[in-house]
């Protein structure tokens, strides 16, 4: 699948939702993953403070 589900939400560090988040950082592996996942890789492949998606 590509993209996104219609609901899912992109979160900065602290679990807040942000509006200008990039729906191609949601990919199903995204989606997926877990906050320490992402804050294990590097912060500038999601714009620095875009860490994770959830679904």
């Amino acid at each position: 699948m590509d993209g996104c589900m219609a609901d899912t939400r992109c979160k900065d560090l602290i679990g807040s939702a942000v509006s200008s988040c990039d729906p191609r950082l949601c990919s199903q592996d995204a989606c997926a993953s877990t906050l320490n996942h992402f804050h294990a890789q590097s912060s500038t492949e999601y714009h620095g403070n875009l860490a994770f998606c959830t679904c």
